[in-house]
């Protein structure tokens, strides 16, 4: 949401005038302090291309982002039934079929039995949102969802009643209503009645793309009931080939998405597939062979197939101990600093990651550069397309600087295609930045140009104009420095002399994007600008801008008594649009301030327009209490008695020297381990310049256990289990703290589920709050995945919301205590006044196995 105010705002600037114009008498230049400078030079001139509308997508609307392009996909369409509109959860949940396609899109009941209709309603939607892309997933893996009776068993496997079969073609008369009581269901009669109904992709309403089913490497692991046999390379190109086949003979129009891939292994060779290293060959990839096979292919068929190579990219990138996205803590100092530079991955040659890619397949790498070669040497013309990424932290300032950092990457690389999967409010800023920047849809240009800094590690630049006009150059300048304050110093070369810019940015204190004041000062198309730490800027330079004449309040040219006179009398008035010429101290509003620097003008006590004066840095001050504590205990840390002499404090920014963070002017943490640690507090102005305090804490060892959930009183504390096959107790045999934790007996099934669960009456955790869940796990145990959670309901459980920490069995330490941290989001409903949270266990076979369970913290 960008807050601008561009009207008057009436003070009451005759009481104490005295005193304003006292305080407004010249003290010296403005000035900041800054720990760095870097260059940035830009030319309008050299690598210019067009950038792709359809970078700026979701698989879901969040967070009031403007969104350019939307995809209908995901683990749920694998085994989604266009026809009677079920689908399947696959092991995401249960291998239910059900409705929840249709109830989690708030279809109307009355419409359900409409073919098409989640698809239908997901495209009109879009066309409502102006969105200019929409592709929808179609169906590869084999076998769709009969019914909506629930859980598919291992018996029911497909073929079974439980199931339809996918054919691609009909090779009969299409029909738009299609026959639900036969065993199949047909792709291109599915498109077909799309087309129908909305237009082939060439006309304004009409589907554009189509993409191969969903992540196909890994169909045995999320739809076992589907696809229970890992595919094989060879499969996945014959059913990318023939369902390719199949939409262009409905809508040659339309574009192909091709392969989906999940990640990283998946593009290496195909999750390790059985028949991989008989086609491997010379392909130094599954990427290769997969290109190579659908340009063959397409020569044979006449007609090119695939139109883009769609790729999932989660980093694996680490810090802190921590992988940036999926249940990442937004605590975690390093955990957050990792994400600033992941997305340099996606083009860098010069940086390497912490992370198994980057440590075992460095040749890979950077992603960008090496994918393309691939496309060029084996598929030339074919396009790339992201259409599930995340870099982590949705709603924490360095999940918006990285989400503005990549689209910046993908406009600058030639990426046709991307739609973020997740959201929160970082990521939505990071998104409108580049479709949304005043509020009032204006948008970063179509047409990349050269940017380049002098310090990729602290800083990004993208720079971009409109396709035949370079009138308005609009920069994305980017401070990825954590705690510095960057000086930049731009060098720009163009045809163009600009003349103003306006800025605007989010930083850590608000992901709502606000313009900033003015840039006046640029000579010969070099200027300077001072960019906060952890912030995001969209710099538009205008050299049409006409030239103003600040303090010219009647506008007859000249600045004088008469001007003085009119804008005493527009003072009186608070509806008085917004006039830039008397905004003297640039601070975009027009108020009694500005009435006393033009009287000081005018009185020859200043000698120009427009004027601002020093702003004086803000005196941070720390509060401690206790200083003394032990391990578990709340500390509270208070920043209120910091100071702003000519303005307010903005940010609150706490290290607690462990390896966390915090923000806000009040707040409690707890230490882990035993030490003496320096918390180092820093407070931003609302004009960027910042100061910091230290103090410290020392931390002893508890030699009980202070967590909120701990055991040694010898109860379960509200846990219990909604299955006989986990009994519960309170044992010594194993403690995280204290003498005593939770034993959880388990006895396990095939895809079985278990949990155990605490129910509380009040929301235990508030949003942006994390609840940390320790467990001990044995090795050797039929265990898929571990998921603690959290889960605010209302009272009759109408409406709920899911956090959790989900980890696989082999992603966990075996014969060990092992830490889980849930945090729930900061934009859940405050409304959910209750909560269960506990943990769920997926079990892969029949078994007996003993967890334990201790210190549950938040």
């Amino acid at each position: 949401m960008v807050n601008v105010n561009m009207r008057i705002r009436l003070r009451a600037w005759v009481v104490g005038f005295s005193l304003l114009l006292t305080a407004l008498i010249p003290a010296g230049s403005v000035s900041a302090d800054t720990n760095g400078t870097i260059n940035v030079s830009i030319d309008t001139a050299a690598e210019r291309a067009a950038i792709s509308p359809y970078i700026y997508g979701g698989n879901w609307e969040f967070n009031n982002a403007k969104l350019t392009s939307k995809r209908f996909g995901g683990n749920r369409t694998t085994g989604y039934n266009w026809e009677n509109n079920y689908s399947s959860a696959g092991s995401d949940w249960q291998h239910s079929n059900d409705t929840y396609l249709l109830t989690n899109n708030n279809i109307p009941t009355d419409r359900w039995s409409e073919p098409g209709v989640v698809v239908s309603d997901f495209q009109d939607k879009n066309l409502a949102a102006g969105e200019k892309y929409s592709l929808v997933t179609l169906q590869a893996a084999g076998y769709v969802s009969a019914d909506a009776n629930g859980t598919v068993t291992a018996g029911d496997t497909a073929p079974s009643s439980r199931w339809k079969e996918v054919k691609f073609k009909k090779d009969a008369p299409l029909s738009l209503t299609p026959d639900t009581t036969d065993n199949y269901v047909y792709m291109d009669e599915f498109v077909n009645f799309l087309v129908n109904k909305y237009g082939r992709a060439s006309t304004p309403t009409g589907i554009k793309g189509y993409a191969i089913d969903n992540e196909p490497a890994l169909w045995s692991n999320t739809h076992p009931r589907i696809h229970p046999e890992k595919p094989t390379c060879a499969e996945l190109v014959d059913k990318n080939i023939n369902l390719a086949k199949a939409v262009k003979s409905v809508d040659p129009d339309a574009e192909t998405f091709g392969l989906v891939a999940y990640g990283f292994s998946e593009y290496n060779d195909f999750q390790t597939a059985t028949d991989w290293a008989d086609v491997k060959g010379n392909y130094a990839w599954f990427l290769d062979y997969y290109l190579d096979n659908m340009k063959k292919a397409s020569t044979q068929q006449g007609t090119r197939l695939i139109d883009t190579l769609d790729l999932h990219w989660y980093p694996e990138a680490q810090g802190g101990g921590q992988r940036i996205c999926f249940n990442e803590d937004p605590a975690n100092i390093e955990c957050n600093k990792a994400r600033l530079q992941a997305p340099r991955t996606l083009w860098d040659s010069t940086y390497t990651e912490d992370s198994w890619i980057a440590q075992y397949f460095s040749s890979r790498l950077p992603l960008l550069p090496k994918v393309q070669a691939s496309i060029d040497q084996y598929n030339p013309g074919t396009k790339l397309a992201f259409t599930e990424y995340s870099y982590g932290a949705d709603n924490h300032i360095t999940g918006g600087i990285a989400q503005a950092d990549v689209l910046g990457i993908f406009g600058k690389y030639g990426v046709y295609l991307a739609t973020v999967w997740g959201g929160g409010s970082y990521t939505a800023a990071g998104i409108n930045m580049y479709t949304n920047y005043d509020g009032n849809g204006s948008a970063y240009g179509n047409t990349k140009v050269k940017a380049e800094t002098s310090d990729v590690e602290n800083s990004s630049v993208y720079a971009s104009v409109d396709e035949n006009d370079d009138s308005k150059l609009h920069v994305i300048l980017i401070n990825k420095n954590y705690d510095s304050p960057m000086t930049v110093n731009f060098d720009i070369n163009s045809s163009k002399n600009y003349t103003a810019g306006r800025v605007w940015s989010f930083d850590r204190s608000s992901a709502n994007i606000t313009e900033k004041a003015p840039i006046e000062a640029i000579n010969s198309n070099k200027l300077t600008y001072t960019i906060p730490a952890l912030t995001v800027c969209h710099i538009v330079l205008d050299s049409n801008a006409a030239p103003i004449l600040y303090g010219d309040a009647n506008n007859d040219g000249s600045v004088d008594a008469l001007d003085y006179s009119y804008f005493k009398k527009l003072l009186m008035d608070p509806d008085i649009e917004y006039n830039k010429a008397l905004d003297l101290n640039l601070d975009s509003t027009v108020d009694a301030v500005d009435f006393s620097i033009l009287k000081q003008y005018l009185l020859n006590i200043i000698h120009s327009l427009p004027y601002t004066s020093e702003n004086k840095p803000p005196v941070a001050a720390i509060s401690v209490s206790p200083k003394e504590a032990f391990t578990g205990d709340n500390i509270s840390f208070d920043a209120t008695a910091s100071i702003d002499p000519d303005g307010n404090i903005s940010i609150y920014s706490w290290d607690f020297g462990d390896g966390t963070e915090g923000t806000g002017a009040k707040i409690i943490h707890k230490y882990k381990a035993p030490g003496t640690y320096t918390v180092s507090l820093t407070v931003i102005d609302d004009k960027g310049l910042s100061a910091s305090a230290t103090d410290s804490v020392s931390i002893s060892t508890a030699t009980g256990d202070n967590s909120n959930i701990n055991f040694e009183d010898g109860t379960l504390n509200g846990f219990v289990s909604s299955s006989t096959a986990s009994v519960l107790s309170v044992t010594s045999e194993k403690a995280f703290q204290g003498n005593k934790a939770l034993k959880w007996e388990a006895a396990s099934t095939a895809d079985g589920k278990l949990d155990a669960v605490v129910n509380s009456s009040v929301p235990v955790i508030d949003p942006g709050q994390t609840m940390t869940f320790r467990v001990w796990i044995p090795a050797d145990a039929p265990i898929k995945t571990i998921q603690p959670f959290v889960m605010p309901h209302d009272p009759s459980w109408t409406t709920t919301e899911w956090f959790s920490a989900w980890k696989s069995y082999d992603m966990v330490k075996k014969g060990e205590w092992n830490e889980f941290v849930v945090t729930r989001s900061l934009t859940s409903d405050v409304n959910l006044t209750q909560c269960q949270f506990g943990i769920q266990v997926e079990t892969s076979e029949q078994g007996n196995f003993t967890m334990y369970v201790d210190s549950i913290d938040w």
